[in-house]
């Protein structure tokens, strides 16, 4: 059971920018789920374009900014924007600090 699990319940996160309490609760369910089978989610089911993992990953184990992702990928910082957008609307995320609790111990 981590510190973070207790804080990452519906009851707990205060909605923000329009964030509704159903993507709250499908958050918690998402986490509530990897933890008891004790896996991170796997990106195999997601249709994530490559640049879109990559991110992934580097946002997760490097902390990596979205100024350094946009110039490693040859792209504007707006493209990652839109990428790292539809990657937490897809996992029913709010931004960078869920997406690395979500996928705490993953093997890239």
């Amino acid at each position: 059971h981590s510190p973070l699990s207790s804080t990452i319940q519906p009851e707990n996160i205060q909605a923000r920018n329009g964030c509704d309490r159903r993507r709250l609760e499908q958050k918690s369910l998402l986490l509530e789920r990897c933890r008891k089978d004790s896996v991170s989610p796997s990106l195999d089911g997601y249709k994530f374009s490559d640049r879109q993992k990559d991110c992934i990953k580097e946002i997760v184990l490097n902390n990596t900014t979205i100024k350094a992702l946009a110039i490693s990928h040859n792209v504007s910082e707006s493209a990652i924007k839109k990428d790292l957008s539809h990657i937490y609307d897809v996992l029913g995320i709010t931004g960078k600090a869920d997406l690395k609790a979500l996928f705490i111990g993953y093997e890239f």
